[in-house]
């Protein structure tokens, strides 16, 4: 928790995103002390008798357990890898709220990579921003969202339930280590407030 490192800010490919807010949460809460990264806390979780066989996700007619999308995400993170995405690097997405953003969200904390979602209704114009400012090691839009029609990044987007590109990422062998760290970057959200 608290602020991100220092290289990520000044080291040229890395992100450009002055962090807002500096706290040490370890200080404030020292029960957190020793505090896993969050998709070490998931997985713990998702394995637990009784909550890996358990739903945990519901997208129309699919049904996941937690045993069930683990795996799904070590298999993602495995493809990510594949695409050369570690720890630190951007993953942009644009996609509704289906169970892939979910993996996409968690793929990226097993690596210690930086999930950045885009709101599915942002425009063209908000899109380039995100991007321009996080440039990301992967783009994954959904069909018809506003990252998927802008030419100048039409060969690096994946399309997500669209012409198999999610499903080859996800084809990959399960990473089943987590390298993030507890103070790595999580997520990076851009808001109304954000420009």
């Amino acid at each position: 928790m608290g602020c991100a490192p220092a290289h990520l800010f000044c080291q040229p490919d890395s992100l450009m995103i002055r962090p807002t807010w500096d706290h040490d949460v370890r200080f404030a809460y020292p029960e957190l002390a020793n505090m896993t990264s969050i998709e070490e806390r998931f997985a713990d979780v998702a394995a637990r008798p009784g909550i890996a066989d358990r739903v945990c996700v519901i997208d129309g007619d699919l049904r996941l357990t937690g045993a069930e999308l683990t795996e799904r995400v070590q298999r993602l993170a495995g493809g990510l890898r594949a695409l050369g995405v570690r720890r630190g690097d951007a993953v942009c997405f644009q996609t509704p709220s289906w169970w892939e953003t979910i993996a996409l969200y968690r793929a990226c904390w097993r690596l210690g990579a930086i999930a950045v979602p885009i709101h599915h209704l942002a425009s063209t114009a908000d899109v380039r921003r995100v991007i321009e400012q996080t440039r990301p090691a992967a783009i994954f839009s959904a069909v018809g969202m506003a990252v998927a029609t802008i030419d100048e990044y039409a060969d690096q987007v994946i399309a997500v339930r669209g012409s198999g590109g999610f499903e080859q990422v996800l084809g990959h062998e399960p990473y089943e280590q987590i390298d993030a760290a507890p103070d790595d970057v999580a997520v990076v959200l851009f808001t109304s407030g954000s420009t």
